[in-house]
């Protein structure tokens, strides 16, 4: 089954742990993981297992993993460490057990910002409805019944096969985001990237910057030391790039936001990192002034990609002349 957030649909797995001698109550091991399979992006934990011990077990498998969610006050899996415990029993399961009060409105909206993620992320496969069932922090009559009324509306298709799937139809996307317009948390953009809400601590405005970020392929210190000061100096704004911001989310979508709200965007190319390339092509699509750096004992003027000919272009052989490079940084009126 799946797990679906705003940002993130997780495979789920739940494993029941052998159970010590003496030990009286049922153990399950229930494993998130993201959709790109992987443990860890640019230092965010996309995969934790959350070891839920359940006195007595009288729930499904399957509730497990929204009741193991609601008890440790998450709405992302990867909100706590690996091997986190939460116990429950008679005495504080009715408190587990609540949900969310939602206007219909409101319920409307909390589910189709689910299907939008599940479609985004898996455009080609069925949407179960048990696993919007768990993922909505509702009554599960109250969500069945709206998700009749979104089928009756013509927004959400059941599937050809089982009435309890939903497929995604060529407009489906139009349909979303015509429901829930432009009011909301997560505004949609196309089938790609979503603009997400950037924590307090990432004041604006700021000046972003577009580097690799492992120490193995560019010298982390740099950023800290040497860009991210002198940048600020010369700018007289903040200065960032995408790990400043430690709000867990789908790390795409978090660099598009921070690329789309920032006044000037730096790019740090000497290794002609193909995600540095994607995110200086995003910026100069959504019309960002963009300086390009590069260390010239590591990648010559003649190795630049030809489609980066007009934007402004600095090379560097030490330190000092990267220092005199940043200090141009202008921010436009």
């Amino acid at each position: 089954m799946r797990f679906i957030t705003t940002t993130n649909v997780y495979d789920v797995k739940v494993d029941e742990v052998p159970r010590r001698q003496g030990k009286e109550a049922f153990q399950f091991r229930v494993s998130f993981k993201n959709q790109r399979g992987v443990e860890a992006n640019f230092g965010i934990v996309e995969y934790t297992n959350i070891l839920v011990a359940v006195d007595p077990p009288d729930f499904s498998r399957e509730a497990l993993i929204i009741y193991a969610m609601r008890s440790l006050g998450l709405k992302e899996p990867h909100d706590v460490r690996n091997g986190k415990c939460f116990k429950w029993g008679e005495d504080n399961y009715k408190e587990l057990l609540r949900t969310t009060e939602y206007s219909e409105n409101e319920l409307d909206r909390e589910i189709l910002k689910l299907v939008d993620r599940f479609f985004q992320v898996y455009p080609n496969q069925m949407l179960n409805e048990t696993d919007l069932l768990n993922s909505v922090n509702a009554k599960v009559s109250s969500i069945r019944q709206r998700l009749r009324y979104l089928t009756n509306r013509g927004i959400l298709k059941v599937g050809l096969a089982s009435p309890k799937c939903y497929r995604r139809e060529p407009d489906t996307f139009d349909k979303i985001e015509a429901f829930l317009g432009k009011s909301v948390d997560v505004e949609l953009h196309g089938g790609y990237f979503k603009e997400v809400d950037l924590p307090p601590s990432f004041d604006e405005p700021y000046v972003f910057v577009l580097m690799p970020l492992r120490q193995e392929e560019f010298d982390q210190e740099l950023y800290r030391k040497l860009i991210q000061p002198m940048v600020q100096e010369a700018t007289g704004i903040n200065c960032w790039r995408a790990t400043d911001d430690q709000n867990r989310r789908l790390i795409t979508d978090q660099i598009y936001t921070q690329i789309k709200k920032a006044k000037v965007c730096i790019a740090e190319i000497s290794t002609l990192n193909p995600n540095v390339l994607i995110e200086v092509g995003i910026a100069l699509a959504l019309g960002k002034q963009v300086y390009l750096f590069h260390d010239t004992n590591t990648l010559s003027s003649n190795s630049i990609p030809f489609y980066l000919n007009k934007v402004p272009l600095d090379g560097y052989a030490n330190r000092e002349e990267l220092k005199a490079k940043l200090k141009g940084v202008k921010i436009p009126k």
